[in-house]
């Protein structure tokens, strides 16, 4: 993604969605006290949103680079909780964070795991994307892991199919 970002000559702003602890963290909703927009003589309390930090520089790059496509990475988008993954999907289908919208020249990749301990996109979620299974072949994977064990990187030379198995090697497009 990082070297596609360089090809269109944007930037990316990668999101750790498994880091996050609760769905206002990614939102940022809090509550504030504030004067009553119809009585100013009223103290009221109401949320406003505070979206994560990586959001919001992805928001002030596409403003500010109204002729780029900068591209917001929400990585391990299936490795949390079910809220916290339900606030990214409104994202994309909304294209809004709280009361914030996000830049028509924003674009939202998710990336995430078909095994382990993974929320499932249910049916409804998935159409709304372009869904792309990959696995690295085993000389991406020994590029991009220089400091691996020498017995290790000539193992899997050897063994390309450890990394990549049979079942799995070709690229396969589903989704709209």
């Amino acid at each position: 993604l990082e070297n596609l970002a360089r090809e269109f000559k944007t930037k990316v702003f990668t999101l750790p969605m498994n880091q996050l602890a609760d769905r206002a963290d990614l939102t940022g909703a809090r509550v504030v006290e504030t004067t009553d927009s119809y009585d100013s003589s009223k103290t009221v309390f109401k949320q406003e949103f505070f979206p994560h930090a990586t959001i919001m520089d992805s928001i002030s790059y596409a403003n500010a680079h109204p002729y780029e496509c900068p591209i917001l990475f929400l990585d391990e988008a299936n490795r949390t909780e079910d809220g916290i993954t339900s606030a990214a999907l409104s994202f994309i289908t909304l294209r809004r964070v709280g009361t914030m919208d996000f830049p028509k020249n924003l674009r939202f990749v998710l990336a995430g795991n078909d095994k382990g301990n993974i929320t499932v996109f249910d049916k409804a979620s998935i159409t709304r994307f372009s869904v792309y299974k990959i696995t690295p072949d085993a000389e991406t994977f020994l590029e991009k892991n220089t400091n691996l064990n020498p017995f290790v990187s000539e193992v899997i030379r050897k063994n390309p199919r450890l990394i990549t198995p049979d079942e799995i090697m070709s690229i396969q497009t589903v989704g709209s």
